[in-house]
């Protein structure tokens, strides 16, 4: 358009609407049709907008580096300067939204530019480089979500006295809660296993700093509170955050994870919304996150059950001299007649934007698909999932390409192989969100 190149992402925001391509397919579920735009109203919301700001009318910035020749390829310092200048010529803008190796520097809703209603923007930003190479972006949002095109730049930094870096792991595990009758056996354990499988590898790092909730202590509150511990967390620190318990959906089918308190009947009171759990990762100052989490992320809708799910699988031959044996899930079932095989706002957020909303940059893996249960048993002593996890990493099996490190993107590749072998396909892990700019090393 205009010699212009404009990329699908940049209208995302406001023309991604599958719940209205739904809306007049012959056929379809209305309610399915519901939870596509439950799904799309929450995404405005985390990302700072409404419906009646995204109006027809619709117009897109412009942005640009404007310091970028005098910025080098090569730097010697850390610290630079990144100038800033962007207009728009019908509307005032909102946001600044300013990346790092796909990680946004001022958090997923970016830098507030409506408290001083302009079309124009010109800033000088500090911003200080990662070690390696910097992938630069910056985008201007205006008030009715439409977002410029990337001015992008690259720089690579290497420190003259290398060093090692620190590691922050927080993790939260609930085997015991209020309601007796919901306990697991090996959540708690899995949190305090995770801790202990890094501090045996305090050679590979700095310092490693620890944060470990379980059980009692392990409430909404607590949890939100540990975010004061990770923004503690420098640009070239790693930060993993691993959570262990119930996977829960509420009656409108949002994602949460059970807290010692939680009412099972009702986890929307004391539960921790997965948003609120991934936001302890937004806005931190380290570029190298990990979430894991060691739960279900939804199960099936079933009016008669609300217990624990016990059964019996077939697993791997090397791990169990038996035909099968018995696990535990980390899931329930909720009251209701209505199922899905995408059966939450959270997991059609997940299949329907997560290519193209950068989030927080995190790398989150999870233990068990949509429709799935994650397995805890005495045969592993963990979780499978954790089992996998510090199995691949002490084993070095994990090691993937054989260079002597294991990366985020090879412990996510084992760890899935090896959960389905464990559970004879029965729980197969995902990814929500992979930063394939910041594949980095994690031992």
């Amino acid at each position: 358009m205009n010699n212009n190149v404009y990329l699908f992402e940049q209208f995302d925001l406001r023309l991604n609407r599958p719940d209205i391509v739904a809306s007049v397919l012959p056929k379809i579920d209305k309610r399915l049709v519901a939870i596509y735009k439950e799904a799309y109203i929450k995404r405005l919301k985390k990302m700072g907008f409404s419906q009646e700001r995204l109006k027809a009318d619709f117009h897109i910035p412009v942005v640009s580096i404007a310091n970028e020749d005098k910025l080098q390829y090569n730097s010697s310092t850390k610290d630079i300067e990144i100038e800033i200048q962007g207009s728009d010529e019908s509307e005032n803008l909102s946001k600044l939204n300013l990346w790092v190796n796909d990680v946004p520097v001022y958090g997923i809703k970016g830098f507030d530019l409506a408290t001083n209603p302009s079309t124009k923007v010109n800033l000088k930003l500090p911003l200080r480089l990662s070690e390696g190479v910097n992938k630069i972006q910056v985008s201007l949002l205006n008030a009715s979500g439409g977002e410029s095109l990337k001015a992008t730049k690259f720089i690579y930094y290497k420190n003259p006295v290398p060093q090692k870096d620190r590691l922050f792991i927080l993790t939260v595990g609930v085997s015991k809660f209020k309601d007796p009758q919901r306990n697991l056996d090996y959540s708690a354990k899995d949190a305090r296993d995770m801790i202990s499988l890094f501090e045996k590898h305090k050679e590979s790092f700095a310092e490693i700093k620890t944060m470990n909730i379980s059980d009692e202590q392990a409430t909404r509150e607590n949890i939100i509170k540990t975010k004061s511990f990770l923004q503690q967390s420098n640009e070239d620190d790693y930060v993993m955050v691993f959570v262990a318990s119930h996977g829960l959906l509420d009656k409108d089918f949002n994602y949460y994870l059970a807290t010692y308190d939680t009412d099972f009947t009702n986890p929307a009171l004391k539960g921790l919304p997965y948003d609120e759990l991934e936001m302890l990762l937004d806005g931190i100052k380290s570029r190298k996150k990990t979430l894991l989490i060691d739960a279900c992320h939804s199960g099936e809708v079933d009016e008669d059950s609300s217990a624990t799910q016990n059964t019996t699988i077939t697993t791997d031959k090397e791990s169990s001299e038996d035909a099968g044996i018995k696990v535990k899930s980390r899931g329930f079932k909720t009251a209701g007649s209505f199922s899905l095989s995408v059966s939450s706002a959270f997991e059609v957020m997940k299949e329907l934007f997560a290519d193209l909303r950068r989030g927080t940059g995190a790398t989150v893996i999870s233990s068990a698909g949509g429709a799935e249960y994650a397995l805890e048993s005495s045969q592993w002593n963990n979780g499978v999932f954790t089992y996998s996890i510090i199995e691949g990493i002490e084993t070095k099996k994990a090691d993937l390409n054989k260079d002597g490190s294991v990366t985020v993107s090879e412990l996510k590749e084992y760890t899935s192989r090896r959960v389905q072998k464990l559970t004879g396909g029965k729980q197969n892990p995902t990814s929500r969100t992979e930063n394939l700019d910041s594949n980095f090393k994690i031992l």
